[in-house]
């Protein structure tokens, strides 16, 4: 008996530095495939902020790099 396959839900996907149409704007120019696979061990998730929200406030210690892509 086959299983039954999930829904796939795009917040599901890990978000990947090689597939991303804006890498050209975050991404050191000439990057090589090594460091392609170390950006993508490091890309955890996709961050969906509301009208207001804050990505961050100044004086928190860095623990992110966004990348804003619409807004």
């Amino acid at each position: 008996m086959a299983a039954t396959p999930l829904p796939l839900f795009a917040r599901d996907l890990k978000a990947q530095c090689v597939n991303c149409s804006v890498r050209e704007l975050c991404l050191p120019v000439g990057i090589d495939a090594e460091g392609m696979r170390q950006m993508d061990a490091v890309v955890s998730e996709r961050k969906r902020l509301q009208k207001g929200d804050a990505a961050y406030h100044a004086g928190e210690p860095f623990v992110a790099l966004y990348a804003i892509r619409v807004g």
